[in-house]
């Protein structure tokens, strides 16, 4: 089952929480369950970014469980690496100033603080 989370934590408090829950951070590897954590997040709070379960701390982004990115949804102009310090995946929020980023992936900032999706 997933949970969206509408508190403020960086990436690893936030992947942190969804072990202590007995889960992980979502990962949508499809189309249809890309669909399903955006509904989700939105239900819970459509103004707000949220953290999901994928990162390139190694230099390539992989799922928080080692797996391959063979789906992506990013956002027009994503991932762009801002400032060289963007190393985590996250969902635009549906409010998001641009209307073609608005729900999808971004590279953000791991020590920012946002909601996020187990």
């Amino acid at each position: 089952c997933y949970r969206a989370y509408v508190r403020y934590n960086t990436y690893d408090e936030a992947l942190a929480i969804c072990q202590a829950d007995g889960g992980t951070l979502a990962m949508p590897r499809d189309n249809m369950t890309n669909n399903f954590l955006v509904e989700l997040k939105n239900a819970a709070n459509e103004k707000i970014l949220f953290y999901f379960g994928l990162d390139r701390r190694d230099g390539l982004w992989r799922y928080v469980d080692g797996g391959e990115l063979n789906y992506t949804d990013w956002g027009d102009g994503e991932p762009n690496n801002w400032l060289g310090i963007e190393e985590c995946a996250e969902y635009f929020a549906a409010t998001w100033r641009l209307p073609r980023k608005r729900n999808k992936w971004n590279d953000g900032d791991c020590l920012s603080r946002k909601g996020f999706i187990c």
